[in-house]
């Protein structure tokens, strides 16, 4: 996650954008990758027996989220402007980080 913030603050800086925009998408790629795979391989230690149901509720979350978020946003950058898709990106990080935090006390 914390990989993630850093390829957001370097995307908002518009400064050298040639150079730090790839240099944030990459980053922003590298720290997002992980976390999909970390949440079934945590699942167990979460929930225990009921790993199996969890994983499932996890992937069909999963597949919904990858079915409509992009056209959700996508229609709300149409409306406004592009600056919106970095933005929800971020909040949705947070958003991870903010539930994995609830999960893990």
């Amino acid at each position: 996650v914390s990989i993630s913030i850093i390829g957001f603050v370097l995307l908002m800086i518009p400064v050298a954008t040639d150079i730090l925009c790839p240099l944030a998408l990459a980053l922003i790629g590298l720290g997002f990758a992980p976390i999909y795979p970390c949440a079934m391989q945590d699942a167990p230690i979460f929930f225990g027996k009921e790993s199996a149901i969890a994983i499932g509720y996890e992937m069909g979350c999963a597949n919904i989220g990858y079915a409509f978020l992009p056209m959700a946003v996508g229609k709300i950058a149409d409306a406004t402007t592009l600056f919106v898709v970095p933005i929800a990106a971020f909040l949705f990080l947070l958003l991870c980080a903010a539930s994995y935090r609830v999960l893990s006390h």
